[in-house]
């Protein structure tokens, strides 16, 4: 459905002029992962709205795709299965948050394994991106960068002593 949502958009933009023919492909695929972002993020903000856990799953989308972004790792083969895998990890994040925070040294001692292995890893070059040794190289260096500065806000979280369970969904 939502490719022929795209292929109608598309098209039309073509009949306008607004985008060259020999682009359309590239034009399609961008515009559908746009479209299949916002109704994963739609559907989990209403999730989230039903299970009245927004501050804990917006705390943890957002770490989590800042970081995901550039460290790579598992893609699902579908939209669906990326969606209902984002909605089930996120609201597992919330509802273990509040009995995790409960156990502080074991929480930081999996934030501190946590963060090791990003920066030793750096980033996971899954087969479906297929990231060229630049590409690769670049995500290792950023992913280093984002779970530095990550690491810095959750322990700014810490001294401003924010909730236990925001600081854990931030972590996780």
């Amino acid at each position: 459905m939502i490719e022929k949502i795209c292929d109608k958009i598309v098209k039309r933009m073509l009949v306008h002029q607004l985008i060259d023919e020999k682009r359309q492909e590239i034009y399609h695929y961008m515009l559908q992962v746009l479209i299949e972002k916002w109704i994963g993020y739609l559907l989990l903000f209403l999730v989230a709205l039903l299970l009245g856990k927004v501050p804990e799953i917006l705390l943890f989308v957002c770490s989590y795709a800042v970081l995901r972004k550039y460290s790579g790792g598992y893609h699902c083969k579908t939209f669906l299965g990326c969606t209902v895998l984002s909605v089930v990890t996120s609201v597992a994040v919330a509802f273990a948050a509040p009995v995790l925070s409960g156990y502080v040294v074991l929480h930081r001692g999996l934030l501190t394994v946590s963060v090791l292995v990003l920066l030793l890893a750096g980033a996971v070059n899954h087969p479906d991106m297929d990231w060229s040794f630049d590409e690769f190289s670049k995500a290792k260096v950023r992913s280093r960068i984002m779970t530095v500065v990550l690491f810095i806000i959750i322990l700014l979280l810490m001294i401003l002593k924010f909730s236990r369970s925001y600081i854990v969904c931030v972590s996780m």
